[in-house]
């Protein structure tokens, strides 16, 4: 008896689960552990003649631990010691990233490969409860309007500065949230970057995902002083339903703008189905190109070439994430 009444106090709280992707001819592609929607233990990424292309360990989606990469015949490529997404160990000839002096909102426009941009539905999970527990996000918004220099718009692409000041105190019970996302590979780093943009309360209505306004995150990181939320927002740790994508991706020829109204019916183009779907195609994409900057160097700016070109440039040219 006790060992059912355990089971049934644990199930809710712990959702545990493998993933298996295939390649078109049935072979395995990608399998990866998950833990409440995030990518959380092994993860095996295949070529199709069965070797193993990448294989390493996630915790909470970021890398942790020894990951190895290897080429099409099973030599190994390359091995990184991850504490993070963000902060590795390697003998590879890539400089080391310190992410107190990492501005990451502003990269040289050389070394961005491929951006993309779309928007996630974040709502009421145990992955993302540290959001609404206590109201904690929307608290930290209305302080952020209240605030002397806030900037509040009344959609995602920031084209018009609306007043709420008079009127944030009665926006309540906010079960939804809408994040604006934008993700870039950074071939002097090597890594997959994901960053938020803006962040929009939502109500669902009628099955219409309505975002009530948005403000620009980077302006709010400034002046947040919680840590949970800061460090969830950075890391990715949260789960978020792809409602929306805006660029489309050349070698998807089927990838198209979604409806303004943000429906969220068959969202397939990716086979993202769930949000760590999400996740791992990104992962797949940076492993791909890790190999091929390994492989064939000569279609990359190397990470040397990339720190003496930025020198030589004046002024620096800079891709910079910012509102229109």
């Amino acid at each position: 008896m006790k060992i059912t009444t355990l089971i049934i106090i644990i199930f809710p709280f712990i959702l545990s689960g493998q993933v298996k992707k295939t390649y078109p001819n049935g072979k395995t592609k990608i399998t990866f552990d998950t833990i409440n929607q995030m990518i959380d233990g092994d993860f095996k990424y295949f070529y199709e003649n069965g070797n193993i292309k990448a294989k390493g360990q996630f915790s909470k989606n970021q890398k942790t631990g020894v990951w190895k990469f290897f080429s099409l015949n099973g030599k190994l490529l390359s091995k990184r010691n991850y504490t993070n997404n963000f902060d590795f160990q390697t003998k590879e000839n890539i400089p080391i990233l310190n992410l107190n002096n990492y501005n990451y909102w502003h990269i040289n426009d050389y070394d961005i490969l491929y951006k993309d941009d779309f928007l996630t539905l974040i709502s009421v999970n145990k992955a993302n409860e540290w959001f609404f527990k206590n109201n904690l996000l929307l608290s930290e918004i209305k302080k952020y309007i209240l605030s002397k220099n806030s900037e509040v718009y009344n959609d995602e692409e920031f084209s018009r500065i609306i007043n709420l000041k008079d009127s944030i105190s009665s926006i309540d019970n906010i079960k939804h949230f809408v994040f604006k996302e934008t993700v870039f590979y950074d071939s002097k780093y090597q890594i997959i970057n994901r960053r938020v943009l803006a962040i929009m309360p939502a109500e669902i209505k009628n099955n219409k995902i309505i975002p009530l306004f948005s403000i620009y995150e980077p302006y709010f990181r400034e002046f947040s002083e919680s840590d949970i939320i800061l460090n969830k927002l950075y890391y990715n740790q949260y789960f978020g339903e792809v409602i929306k994508l805006y660029n489309k991706d050349s070698s998807f020829s089927s990838f198209q703008k979604m409806s303004p109204n943000f429906d969220n019916d068959n969202i397939s183009w990716f086979d993202i189905k769930q949000p760590f779907d999400l996740e791992a195609f990104y992962l797949e994409k940076e492993v791909n190109n890790n190999l091929r900057m390994k492989i064939e160097p000569e279609l990359y700016i190397n990470s040397n070439d990339s720190l003496n070109i930025s020198k030589k440039r004046k002024p620096k040219l800079k891709y910079k994430l910012q509102k229109k």
